[in-house]
């Protein structure tokens, strides 16, 4: 894929840094994609699967808060360059997502030990995967009498 650049942007970023930028996030797509089990899909696509938006905002948000990342130089390290404002509901949403995913957890916690005092326990639970598909599985819970 070719890297284009619009020299019209407003920062001062180089082209090499542009395409370093590009590489890096490349290989952090590639990375979380196959971490997700989403196999042969192009990392820097702008399709709006599930799966692959799910990783842009995985990147876009470690970028921002874990390296510092400008909202500007996130946008334009993918080719073509997404706008600043994409980037800034990408991570919005991924925090807000990431919140409720806690709030989750808690009252999964919460049940489990209600169950638990009545006396059911809650041996394993299976999660939501994606698997080459943007189609999650069905969650598997084992339920055990005492």
């Amino acid at each position: 894929m070719e890297l284009i650049i619009n020299p019209n942007r407003s920062h001062n970023q180089s082209i090499a840094e542009r395409k370093r930028d590009n590489n890096v996030v490349r290989e952090m797509m590639q990375i979380v994609l196959t971490n997700m089990g989403v196999l042969g899909e192009d990392p820097m696509s702008r399709s709006r699967k599930r799966s692959l938006a799910d990783a842009r905002k995985i990147v876009m948000t470690y970028l921002r808060f874990n390296r510092n990342w400008t909202y500007q130089r996130i946008a334009d390290s993918w080719a073509p360059a997404f706008d600043h404002t994409s980037v800034m509901s990408a991570v919005n949403a991924f925090q807000d997502t990431l919140a409720y995913m806690r709030e989750a957890q808690r009252t999964w916690e919460e049940v489990g030990q209600q169950l638990e005092d009545v006396g059911i326990r809650i041996d394993n639970m299976e999660g939501i995967f994606y698997q080459n598909t943007d189609e999650p599985r069905a969650m598997r819970i084992n339920i055990l009498q005492r």
